[in-house]
């Protein structure tokens, strides 16, 4: 959301950017223009030097001087500076955040017709913020946004035909929106629209059109379109296979912080597959992964220390992260904090004990690795496996066991 000077008057053409003469103006002298004008009731003026403020252009950055003449403007009747003040009421920007007062102006702008309002408006109904959520309401502005050519409006309306939100479902006029938003600009619709030609949703299934719609939208600046255009490239889908392009559009979105391309980077560098294997970029990648959340680049990371490839083989440190990406659902990783634990167990730990794992932890893996086998979550199902893994935490006592056996009908 912006409040620069990116945004221009309603009113009025005049921006002061040049003298009588047609003489381009310094920042400085601009602003001694516009503040002049602003202080005689010049509506247009008082938005541009509250732009001027918010960028810091021609005089110190001050989001609450922007503020303050954005109020000025908008009371004056400026439309555009009354969706700059709402957009700072909803940020926060230069005045305390109040969603209500956000809506307040976003009405007034909307209401007026300025588009960009109406759809920002909208995300207000859509999150319900500053009013009841409304999905109904949101989609009537959304509309209004759209139909007037903002492109962030065909997006959100787009949405709101996939999910079935304020509308009834229609995946045809989602594709057909997001193909509006795209064709606009729009970087999500165009990562948006490439999904649905990936999968055939509202429109026939062409991965060659996928894979366009994914590099228009990482060339147009968005990070996890670049990571899908690797993915494409990495799998042959829409394009001819070819590793070294996948690791260099991985790197691309990895290095703009997406936590799945700096994964899949990872593996590129363990597997040495489009680049020299290295063991130790692998783990550099994996762990900035596995540090932004990403839970199958913990479990990687927890083998890397496990067997020693990239760090110095450390127990401990292979299962903090083996721990992490369980706690997040990976069950893969579960398996592997079992066995990891287990296996500990069966060699007695270091000579000094401090690695044997305690009681309780021996049998939470025992009981992990039952219910894995028992519903093959990470593993092959096996029930066999299941009830051998359930009888050996019997034996060291657990009670919830004893339980598990009973109910596949095995005794203790």
């Amino acid at each position: 959301m912006s409040t620069s000077n990116n945004s221009s008057a309603t009113n009025t053409p005049c921006d002061y950017r040049t003298d009588d003469d047609g003489v381009e103006l310094t920042s400085e002298e601009r602003v001694k223009r516009l503040r002049q004008a602003a202080d005689a009731g010049d509506s247009a003026a008082m938005f541009y030097l509250g732009a001027c403020y918010a960028d810091g252009d021609g005089v110190e950055q001050s989001l609450a001087e922007a503020a303050t003449w954005y109020r000025h403007s908008a009371e004056a009747g400026e439309l555009t500076a009354m969706f700059n003040l709402g957009s700072c009421y909803y940020a926060g920007y230069g005045v305390e955040r109040d969603y209500t007062e956000a809506v307040k102006w976003f009405r007034r702008a909307a209401e007026a017709g300025v588009p960009i309002a109406a759809t920002w408006l909208g995300v207000c109904y859509s999150d319900g913020d500053g009013v009841d959520q409304n999905f109904a309401e949101a989609v009537k502005w959304y509309r209004l946004g759209a139909d007037a050519g903002d492109p962030m409006a065909a997006l959100r309306l787009g949405n709101c035909y996939l999910g079935g939100l304020g509308v009834e479902q229609d995946v045809e006029e989602a594709t057909r929106w997001y193909r509006r938003g795209a064709d606009a600009g729009e970087t999500e619709a165009m990562f948006n629209l490439g999904v649905c030609h990936l999968n055939g949703v509202g429109v026939e299934r062409n991965l060659e059109e996928a894979a366009k719609r994914f590099r228009d939208a990482a060339e147009a600046g968005l990070p996890k379109a670049a990571h899908n255009v690797g993915v494409c490239y990495y799998q042959g889908v829409g394009v001819e296979q070819d590793y070294a392009e996948a690791v260099g559009w991985y790197r691309r979105a990895a290095e703009a912080g997406v936590p799945d391309a700096m994964g899949s980077l990872g593996d590129c560098y363990s597997n040495g597959v489009g680049v020299e294997r290295d063991d130790v970029e692998a783990v550099r990648w994996y762990r900035r992964a596995a540090e932004a959340g990403d839970s199958k680049a913990a479990l990687n990371l927890g083998v890397c220390y496990r067997v020693g490839e990239g760090v110095e083989q450390d127990r401990d440190e292979a299962e903090k992260w083996f721990r992490r990406a369980a706690e997040a659902g990976n069950s893969d990783a579960l398996v592997h904090l079992s066995f990891c634990r287990i296996r500990l167990t069966s060699i007695g730990g270091d000579r000094d004990g401090e690695n044997r794992p305690d009681e309780n932890g021996d049998l939470f893996a025992m009981l992990s690795l039952g219910s894995l086998y028992e519903h093959g979550q990470g593993v092959e199902q096996n029930l066999e496996e299941a009830i051998k893994w359930y009888r050996r935490a019997v034996a060291r006592g657990s009670e919830r066991a004893i339980e598990e056996l009973r109910r596949l009908g095995e005794k203790p």
